[in-house]
């Protein structure tokens, strides 16, 4: 993720700006940009850049907040549903968040690169 702007206003509850989760199952539920089912298997240790990013909130913060969540590995399937278990290697530069309860978090799911 490079060059975006996430601007929210007024602030809500709970919103998250960037999230990453890695995942070396398929992810059925997503597509690509072209439209096509995500239906391979990601590799471990996927590389995330998270690049030159601007993500603000309206003041004050809204409660439970996040601007940048990567490697959430906590969410496990059930009942068919696609679970994230993998491992993203992320890279964060240049990113300026203001207005959010929680500015980054780097979860288990994720080391920093």
């Amino acid at each position: 993720m490079t060059g975006n702007s996430i601007l929210e206003g007024p602030g809500m509850p709970d919103s998250i700006g960037v999230y990453g989760v890695a995942c070396d199952a398929y992810c059925g539920y997503f597509n690509d940009n072209n439209g096509a089912a995500l239906d391979a298997v990601a590799s471990a240790g996927q590389d995330v850049l998270v690049n030159t990013d601007t993500i603000n909130f309206a003041a004050p913060a809204p409660s439970g907040s996040y601007g940048i969540w990567l490697g959430d590995d906590s969410w496990t399937g059930g009942g068919g549903d696609y679970a994230p278990a993998g491992s993203e290697t992320v890279t964060i530069s240049d990113t300026a968040i203001s207005n959010v309860s929680h500015l980054l978090v780097v979860d288990a799911g994720a080391s920093l690169g």
